[in-house]
């Protein structure tokens, strides 16, 4: 709580943070929780991360996201992950692509900037709003876009599935 942390190196264990800011360069090995706070990473997270303040990322995070009512993940360069994504914050794809999702769940809000993709194997967008940028991409790789709710397309935006849209 409080106070800056520097990881350029590996962290084994569950990181639990609630003030202050972390960043990190290096792997932190065990599941990442914010309550509070800013966590800035550009290296390797392993285990999911679960958020309720502000993550600052690019790199890669291997295991379930949830980003959490009041958290904002904004992400800042290009990043990778391998699991699930439930989004019930504010999610803001804006200084790269966010790529290797399975499953992307929103309930809030997803703005995806100018000219740069967001895409996943399935996407469900069931309560919440995704603004799709000039030129931007939100991609199903998978089998199907769930719509029941408000995407925004920007002029030369592409909302795209190699399966089903539906829109409900």
């Amino acid at each position: 709580t409080g106070g800056t942390f520097s990881n350029t190196g590996t962290v084994t264990g569950a990181t639990a943070i609630a003030g202050g800011a972390v960043s990190n360069f290096g792997t932190l090995n065990g599941a990442v929780s914010l309550t509070g706070g800013t966590l800035n990473t550009s290296g390797i997270l392993n285990s999911g991360l679960v958020n309720a303040a502000v993550v600052n990322a690019q790199g890669t995070i291997n295991g379930a996201i949830a980003n959490n009512a009041g958290g904002t993940m904004n992400v800042t360069g290009a990043l990778l992950g391998n699991s699930t994504f439930g989004n019930a914050g504010t999610l803001n794809v804006n200084g790269g692509n966010f790529t290797g999702i399975t499953t992307l769940t929103n309930s809030s809000l997803i703005n995806i900037a100018a000219g740069l993709t967001l895409s996943a194997q399935t996407i469900n967008n069931n309560s919440g709003s995704i603004g799709v940028g000039a030129g931007a991409t939100l991609r199903g790789l998978g089998n199907t876009l769930n719509n029941a709710a408000t995407i925004n397309v920007g002029t030369g935006g592409i909302v795209t599935d190699t399966g089903n849209i539906n829109n409900t």
